[in-house]
């Protein structure tokens, strides 16, 4: 199956074709194989709409091009959540949890569509784009740099009563819908192209975007170094552990019905991503982190005497 990066291109001009011709596009194409698919079904889209209109339909392909330029944030910007299965698993689990909030009620096309399809349009009349050269090429290291850091793993307090009950419901209405962008994906590559996926679909201005991206970074940068070692005592190859504090989470409303874990180990990093993506303070997460592998420890010990 092909992964949305090798497609990338030709899945957001079929997405700019459907908000156009108010058709799914997107939706033909869900069992395509090949990039020439994609291609072929394009063409098929323009030879049909513009009659074999040599003039009309290469001007459709340069606003798409224009289109893809314009509204995407560059492959390589994604790297960051690379490397850890962790990073990719926070991504993910952040765009079910935040919306990017549209600049525009949802009956305006933000694509201008009056201007796209006008073979005798200058390219002045197509619709107006953001300046590239000021916000494409945007920085991490700036917020990377500016970003507070709160509490330090070795400043957490660690004497203060740990509050008694934790609850927290995940709803639907905001971020990422679990039908069309899978939180079941087995790879982080998987994980990594539907962040970029749903981040490209997004109806919203490149700057919009990158403001998103910018606070999704800032964020993930935020709990891996605070929380950086907090999490050691989970064992991806323990059944009995992943069981225990998957359970220990659900009856506290902390897992979404839509997790659902391959294995051991997939069970244990969407545990960490739930509480990695928990928006709540530092103190409160690190008591409830030390509260439920205390839970753990009692439990096991529980289990020792009941054997002997």
């Amino acid at each position: 199956m092909l992964r949305y990066d090798e497609v990338r291109e030709e899945f957001f001009s079929l997405y700019v074709l459907s908000l156009y011709y108010n058709e799914d596009y997107i939706k033909q194409a869900s069992n395509f194989d090949t990039p020439e698919e994609f291609q072929k079904l394009i063409n098929h889209i323009l030879n049909t709409k513009f009659l074999f209109n040599n003039e009309a339909i290469q001007s459709a392909r340069t606003y798409l091009k224009k289109q893809f330029h314009y509204k995407i944030i560059d492959k390589e910007k994604f790297d960051c959540f690379k490397g850890s299965d962790r990073g990719s698993w926070f991504a993910l689990m952040y765009i079910y949890n935040n919306r990017i909030s549209p600049e525009t009620s949802s009956s305006v096309n933000i694509f201008a569509q009056d201007n796209i399809y006008n073979p005798n349009s200058t390219p002045a009349s197509f619709f107006e784009f953001e300046n590239i050269d000021e916000i494409k090429n945007f920085s991490l290291d700036e917020v990377q740099a500016e970003m507070q850091m709160g509490i330090s793993p070795s400043n957490k307090e660690k004497n203060r009563d740990t509050p008694e009950k934790y609850s927290r419901r995940f709803y639907l209405t905001s971020g990422a819908d679990p039908d069309n962008y899978s939180p079941n994906t087995t790879s982080e590559q998987e994980r990594i192209c539907t962040l970029m996926r749903f981040i490209d679909l997004a109806p919203v201005s490149l700057s919009q975007k990158i403001s998103y991206f910018r606070k999704l970074h800032d964020k993930w940068l935020e709990q891996y170094n605070t929380f950086l070692t907090d999490y050691d005592w989970l064992d991806k190859k323990d059944e009995k552990q992943a069981i225990y504090c998957w359970e220990y989470l659900r009856n506290k409303n902390m897992i979404p019905f839509y997790l659902k874990p391959y294995n051991t180990a997939m069970r244990i990093q969407m545990i960490i991503a739930c509480m990695d993506s928990w928006d709540t303070g530092v103190e409160e997460k690190y008591f409830f982190i030390q509260k439920m592998k205390h839970a753990w420890q009692q439990a096991v010990s529980s289990r020792k005497k009941d054997k002997k």
